[in-house]
Order: C-alpha cells, then structure tokens, then sequence
C-alpha cells in the first residue's frame, strides 16, 4: 500500500471517463457535462496537494484521501449519479432525485438463467464501483510509473546519455 499517490487533473478526469464509458450499457447522452461538472467540483473542492511542475500540474495525496474524495463526488454530483438509473427507470421517469429512493425504484431485482442475461435497458453504473475503479486505476498508474526508472541506469557514465 502507498503512502501518497501522486497524479495529474487530466489523469484523474481521464479514468472517469474511462471508466463510465467502460461500466456504462450505453454511452451517456452528456459526457462532456460529466466532465465539467467532475472539474469544476475539482475546484470547490480542493483535496491533494499541488505542486507545479512546468506547464503540469500534480496532486498528491493519500490513498484514503483520493477514495474518499472521488466516492463522495460521484454520490454527489447529479450528472454522475444519473448514471445509476437505468434506462427503463428513466423511462418512467424517475429523474437525479429518486436515485436513493427505494419506494420508486423498486427492488431492483432481475431474475436470469444460466441461458440468458439482464436486458441493457435494465442496467445501469454501480457509483460504489466507479469511485472504487476511479481511485484504484490512479494508484496503480501512480505504482507503474514510480516502476519505470528503477532499471533505468541515468549516471553520467550511462552509455543512454550518450
């Protein structure tokens, strides 16, 4: 386990969306919503540690901290949670609002057999699993990248500074 993790804005905008296109059975109608409305909580709610490095700017915090920080913006930020209506709720019309309200969206329960699988008007994005995904894939970004340079000789004498 890392004591900090170390990422840039774009990185940690990037494995959202990576990771709702990837988790989503359609490709949400706003994506560039999403990512404005993800910045922008970015700014109100500002988490890690910047430190400036050329035209780049890298956060650093810890594990706990990026988890904490990305579960409670997709449980917060309305166009994210939308994502976890399905289809055929939406065409009910529950909206943003009932996404916690059990009483309208019903038991949520989908009977399949071993022969068939859930319709995609019936699925939706786990939030849990999308902060989860979110803040695992920037730690280990973070790990590989700390890896990179550990085999790499750059002494002076290092015929790869030739």
């Amino acid at each position: 386990m890392l004591d900090q993790v170390l990422f840039t804005r774009s990185s940690l905008l990037g494995a959202l969306v990576h990771f709702i296109v990837e988790q989503s059975p359609y490709l949400p109608d706003d994506l560039s919503g999403i990512v404005r409305a993800f910045d922008r909580y970015i700014d109100a709610h500002p988490f890690a540690k910047s430190t400036e490095l050329g035209d780049m700017v890298m956060m650093e915090c810890t594990e706990q901290e990026l988890h904490s920080f990305v579960y409670e913006a997709v449980h917060t930020i309305a166009e994210i949670k939308v994502l976890n209506l399905s289809r055929s709720e939406i065409k009910r019309g529950l909206t943003v609002k009932d996404v916690d309200d059990t009483q309208k969206r019903g038991h949520g329960y989908y009977f399949v057999s071993r022969y068939d699988y859930i319709k995609k008007e019936h699925d939706f994005v786990s939030l849990g699993a999308l902060a989860r995904n979110v803040s695992n894939f920037l730690r280990w970004d973070h790990e590989k990248t700390q890896s990179i340079g550990k085999d790499i000789d750059m002494s002076p004498d290092s015929p790869a500074n030739e």
